[in-house]
């Protein structure tokens, strides 16, 4: 029940990165996944939990890609240059000569 709850919650916050169809595939399988807790069967339990989190994975992977190309996009859109610079980073060891 915790995981359907959680899918729905995530998929609530996605919003619209997620296409009807996919929305559609997700509710199913929650759907699915509510219908076998009734049976008690731990293995049919776990293979819907999975079924729904090989899903969520496989979206969330698609909108992961779809973001890195987006900013990949922005930034070679405006000229390629506008990476930040890196900082110069100093090891150092802080030393009490007071003492």
């Amino acid at each position: 029940e915790n995981a359907a709850h959680q899918a729905e919650r995530q998929l609530a916050d996605m919003g619209d990165q997620v296409s009807d169809a996919d929305k559609a595939e997700i509710e199913g399988a929650i759907k699915e996944l509510r219908d076998v807790l009734e049976s008690e069967d731990p293995e049919a339990i776990n293979e819907k939990a999975q079924a729904l989190q090989a899903a969520f994975h496989r979206i969330s992977e698609q909108i992961y890609e779809k973001a890195q190309q987006e900013s990949g996009a922005s930034a070679n859109g405006a000229g390629g240059d506008d990476a930040p610079e890196e900082e110069e980073v100093v090891d150092a060891e802080v030393v009490d000569e007071g003492n």
